[in-house]
């Protein structure tokens, strides 16, 4: 409810042209690999993420700083970040030699699965609400999801931290200035704002 309704409220649905059933049947699918059972990555927690996204994009400033397929790329990949998460952390994944772990190489077992059955489930035809984009617009919010939902594996986290602290602060603050961000800077800042949310 909440995916729809801030798609609606950023005006992505009628922007992008993005089909509302199967952007309907998405999320009811993306919610089902939510389980409560989970005592934390439910369907609550990926809610609130998605909320905290909005504060970000609405009262942050972020969203003076981004396109239309940015700021849906941010609201999808808050959406899916945890989707199908078995409640236990990528270290454990490995150790037991789970299956994510050796599909993924023991990188990122956890993010890695969330992303792929995630687009995976984007790719059914019943599901796929950004069919009609333009191929370049598809690519960038794929890519930008990737990078946001990897971004979330704690191993990487100083990485990302000390990259905002050191390329994206200044770049900031040059926009504000008036200067355009380059798309590696915007995909850091979704990256930080994931991790805040």
């Amino acid at each position: 409810v909440l995916g729809m309704h801030l798609m609606r409220h950023y005006g992505s649905i009628d922007k992008l042209g993005l089909d509302r059933h199967r952007l309907t049947n998405f999320l009811v699918e993306i919610e089902r690999g939510m389980p409560f059972t989970n005592p934390y990555h439910n369907a609550i927690h990926c809610a609130d993420v998605l909320q905290s996204m909005h504060v970000l994009i609405s009262r942050g400033g972020m969203g003076d700083l981004m396109s239309e397929v940015e700021i849906l790329a941010a609201l999808v990949g808050a959406i899916i970040h945890d989707f199908e998460h078995m409640g236990v952390n990528n270290d454990l994944l490995v150790k037991m030699g789970h299956a994510w772990a050796i599909e993924y190489n023991d990188t990122a077992p956890n993010e890695n699965h969330h992303l792929a059955a995630a687009f995976k489930l984007l790719m059914r035809p019943e599901c796929n609400f950004i069919q009609q984009l333009a191929k370049a617009d598809q690519q960038l919010l794929r890519k930008l999801v990737l990078d946001m939902v990897i971004a979330t594996d704690m191993s990487a986290h100083q990485e990302i931290v000390d990259k905002i602290n050191n390329t994206l602060q200044p770049t900031l603050a040059a926009a504000r200035g008036g200067a355009a961000l380059d798309p590696r800077a915007k995909s850091l800042m979704l990256c930080g704002a994931i991790k805040v949310c």
